[in-house]
């Protein structure tokens, strides 16, 4: 399938589900609905700092790109970026997720805007083939992931966890998931 018809296909199985989306326009300039590029999802979650999870969906020619991350910026300072650096950097080498062998997820930290995500690149093909699979990952799998680390993370780089128990509760949290 080519990057329109993802586009629709996704499109229609959101209003089917009656999953709230908006379009992104982040070319600040007027354009054809039609001619978007990012979808916007929102998943209210009051236990974290920021409320909520939300997710970015960005149709490329070969490719989306959907991402998930905190409603605010995690990062305020130099010594903030260095700690989420640190502890990001562990989660990419330690931590494997069962989805790797579809698609696999990458933590980053957006340095200009204090924001930490993960990102996961999803081939058109690969995508069509495995419809469900895509969009669980999506609306289900992609928000959880970072739901996960949020103690890890926040914690540790605002200094109320060393990084020892940041590291234990990330890898703790991973175990309980795959017992679960």
């Amino acid at each position: 399938m080519l990057k329109k018809e993802i586009k629709k296909v996704i499109l229609q199985y959101l209003k089917e589900k009656n999953i709230p989306f908006r379009y992104l326009n982040e070319e600040n300039r007027p354009i054809k609905i039609e001619s978007l590029d990012t979808l916007y999802l929102f998943t209210e979650i009051p236990e974290i700092f920021s409320g909520c999870v939300e997710t970015c969906v960005r149709f490329k020619d070969e490719y989306l790109y959907c991402q998930s991350y905190y409603g605010q910026p995690v990062v305020h300072n130099k010594e903030e970026a260095i700690r989420a650096a640190r502890i990001i950097n562990y989660l990419n080498m330690h931590l494997s997720y069962d989805c790797n062998s579809l698609y696999e997820h990458t933590f980053i930290m957006d340095e200009t805007a204090g924001d930490v995500f993960n990102g996961c690149m999803m081939r058109y093909e690969i995508f069509s083939q495995h419809f469900q699979e895509s969009m669980n990952h999506i609306l289900n799998y992609s928000v959880q992931q970072i739901l996960d680390v949020y103690k890890p993370i926040f914690y540790y780089v605002h200094r109320a966890w060393d990084y020892h128990r940041a590291t234990k509760v990330a890898i703790d949290q991973e175990l309980m998931g795959k017992k679960g």
